[in-house]
């Protein structure tokens, strides 16, 4: 039985901690920092999510930096 001392549960933990992290500090370069082109910015996160996510992780971080892709206002040259 899994329970919150078990070590297996502490490193799945860690994992979700550590993509959450890459995922929030993927946002901030889509949104606010704008130095790199999206797609390299999107494949980032997604290679992330396959190290240290489960089997979805890859495919919700792509559905989530997608989603603000196509929200987000597009850039002005000012």
């Amino acid at each position: 039985m899994k329970t919150a001392f078990d070590p297996r549960h502490r490193k799945r933990e860690k994992n979700v901690q550590e993509l959450f992290a890459a995922s929030f500090h993927d946002v901030f370069e889509l949104v606010i920092d704008k130095t790199e082109p999206m797609k390299v910015i999107i494949d980032e996160a997604i290679e992330l999510a396959k190290q240290f996510g489960g089997s979805t992780s890859p495919s919700f971080v792509n559905g989530v930096l997608g989603t603000i892709c196509k929200s987000k206002p597009p850039l002005s040259n000012s």
